[in-house]
């Protein structure tokens, strides 16, 4: 339950953000998203069963695709994708800030990347990589390092707890024992 409350928080954060950042996919000028609700998925389902993550990864995609008319599965198939590769990294790296973090931001990348492939491929946008990548990647991997840092302390801070609190438990159960 408390899963649900953090994504609907993102979800307010992004919205409110996108009205301050063009969103917009063309790369007319400038843009960025947010991603405070991917950012909030990934420290959600890190380490998490693969299936519920992915499922996961499915419905927060399907609110995406409720508020863009235009990509009909889209962004859940690219949430759903997305939330499945940060699950297989996740089972090789340590809980360690600069690999959260890393994995977090390169979340961040792929989706938007897959956002690239098929807005070109699927929509037919004509956007080369390079301007793509300058006008908004660069924007979008820029203004999620603020809220990835907090989110990932504060994953760290709750991966903390848990792990004193099973040291706790374990200390607990030894003395019950003897």
């Amino acid at each position: 339950m408390s899963s649900f409350i953090y994504l609907f928080t993102a979800f307010v954060f992004d919205v409110y953000l996108g009205t301050l950042f063009g969103g917009s996919f063309v790369g007319l000028n400038f843009s960025a998203n947010s991603n405070i609700m991917l950012i909030t998925l990934i420290l959600i389902t890190y380490k998490q069963d693969l299936i519920k993550s992915m499922l996961l990864g499915l419905v927060v995609g399907l609110v995406f695709d409720a508020f863009n008319i235009d990509t009909v599965f889209m962004f859940a198939i690219i949430y759903m994708v997305t939330t499945w590769a940060v699950s297989a990294w996740s089972t090789r790296i340590n809980d360690t800030f600069i690999e959260i973090f890393l994995v977090t931001l390169s979340a961040i990348f792929l989706k938007e990347f897959f956002v690239y492939l098929a807005y070109v491929f699927l929509k037919g946008y004509r956007l080369s990589f390079g301007s793509w990548g300058a006008s908004h990647l660069f924007f979008t991997l820029l203004l999620a390092l603020l809220p990835t840092v907090v989110a990932v302390l504060f994953k760290i801070n709750l991966l903390d707890k848990n792990t004193r609190q099973q040291q706790r438990n374990m200390k607990w159960d030894k003395t019950i024992k003897r």
